[in-house]
């Protein structure tokens, strides 16, 4: 499986009301909520790699790569194929110890960052619950149908999966979402397993503005 690539992103905004849906539109919701139970668990069968680069301030830091699978459990596990990189001679005095608590704090919030990501790429059955329990509908540009929700996973967030409504196949998916009070902005572009496999995230782009960091 191609692996995921990390790269910085757009602000992506969306607006869009559909309140009152056609017959035809919920049931394209409700043919995709069955399509996406099933893709993700054809997904469970396989293992991929996910590289990740942060960049800081417009900085590039070196690039992670880890390999990614489900367990027994259905919980998405992520390992380290990188090796580490030797410690930097730590700096002294007051100026060393302010650094080294900004850098562990970046490092918390990268991880943090990765972990809400996570919950967006691979939907578990609770998040597709909450998503179709209050999914909208709407026509987009190129012939995509867009569904969409808010307060899916956290208070204020917004989930959008843009699909092809012959396959029910997803084409993007679009979120934002809070962090620390701060807005995270994402899109994950989709491709398919050779063969007629299941869909996968094979790009995307998140954006921390707050932070200035953004990841690909």
């Amino acid at each position: 499986m191609k692996r995921v690539v990390l790269a910085s992103v757009l602000i992506l905004s969306f607006a869009a009301a559909a309140a009152g849906q056609s017959a035809d539109m919920q049931a394209l919701a409700q043919q995709f909520g069955v399509s996406a139970k099933q893709n993700a668990a054809a997904l469970k069968m396989y293992t991929w790699k996910m590289r990740v680069e942060v960049s800081l301030k417009g900085e590039a830091k070196p690039a992670k790569l880890f390999q990614m699978r489900f367990d027994a459990d259905g919980k998405l596990q992520k390992t380290s194929l990188t090796q580490a990189a030797p410690p930097s001679p730590p700096q002294r005095g007051l100026k060393g110890r302010i650094v080294a608590k900004k850098t562990e704090e970046m490092k918390d919030y990268v991880e943090d960052l990765a972990e809400l990501c996570k919950g967006y790429l691979t939907p578990s059955p609770a998040l597709l619950q909450a998503f179709f329990s209050r999914v909208m509908t709407a026509q987009a540009p190129g012939g995509w149908v867009q569904m969409y929700a808010t307060d899916v996973i956290a208070t204020g967030d917004k989930l959008i999966y843009e699909i092809d409504p012959k396959t029910q196949a997803i084409h993007r998916v679009l979120f934002t979402a809070p962090l620390d009070g701060d807005p995270v902005e994402g899109t994950v572009e989709f491709a398919t397993v050779g063969g007629g496999g299941p869909n996968y995230a094979a790009r995307t782009t998140v954006n921390a503005p707050a932070k200035k960091l953004s990841a690909k």
